[in-house]
Parts: structure tokens; sequence; C-alpha cells
């Protein structure tokens, strides 16, 4: 989600996510960002202390994260001491050699390592065995 927000240039502040049960049930959690972001890895935690604040104790039938609250106006300031808030040069510059890697290899080139377990290292986990 993180590369297409990009690719848009476009930033967000909510971020939501959907389950939707085996009998069809709907359930929406969203989490607002004190600053828009388009960094995966921002992404990713917010979907990830969503999920844990869902039941998942019953079949699940469909599960969505998406992006929203578009910031609109001039760059964001960034902090004068720092912070965990803003995003930093070093963040930044791993998202656009990522995005590169994709672009030339694709999608499934580059993926963060805290999403393997060490079953599918090294293979791609959509392929049958």
């Amino acid at each position: 989600m993180g590369r297409r927000l990009r690719e848009a240039a476009r930033k967000g502040h909510v971020v939501t996510l959907k389950v939707k049960y085996s009998d069809f049930e709907l359930v929406t959690r969203r989490l607002t960002l004190p600053v828009a972001t388009d960094d995966g890895e921002a992404l990713y935690q917010a979907a990830r202390s969503l999920l844990a604040r869902t039941d998942l104790g019953r079949p699940v039938r469909l599960v969505g994260v998406s992006a929203s609250g578009f910031a609109e106006g001039p760059p964001e300031q960034l902090g004068l001491f720092g912070g965990a808030k803003e995003r930093s040069p070093r963040r930044a510059a791993l998202n656009q050699a990522v995005d590169e890697l994709a672009g030339r290899f694709g999608a499934k080139a580059v993926r963060p390592a805290s999403l393997l377990d060490g079953d599918t290292f090294g293979r791609d986990p959509d392929e049958d065995e």
C-alpha cells in the first residue's frame, strides 16, 4: 500500500481495517495517525494494531486494509528536535530503493523479513509445493 501511495504522491492520515466473517458480518476499525504517511512500515504497524482489536476466533472470509484522509496543502513541517512522528531521510531512501527494485523486478522482489517465517524464507509463499 505504501508503494501505491508514493506512486500517486499521496499520504494518508487514516488506516482502515475491514474484516468480513464467514456469516457475512462486517467489522470496520479505523486509526487516525498523528502525521500523514506513505511509509509501508508505519501503515503495516497501524494495521496490526487494528487487527489486534478484532475477534479472530471465528472464521474470516475477507480482510482489507486501506488508507484515506489524504494530506492536502503545503508539505508537513518537521519537528525541531526530531522524533518518531517525522519521516527520516533514511526511511525515505529505503522506500525509494524498494520502489525501484519492485519496478525493475516485480512487487515480490523485496519484502520485509518480519513478514516471513522460517518455513517460507527463500521461496514464494504463493507457490504450491
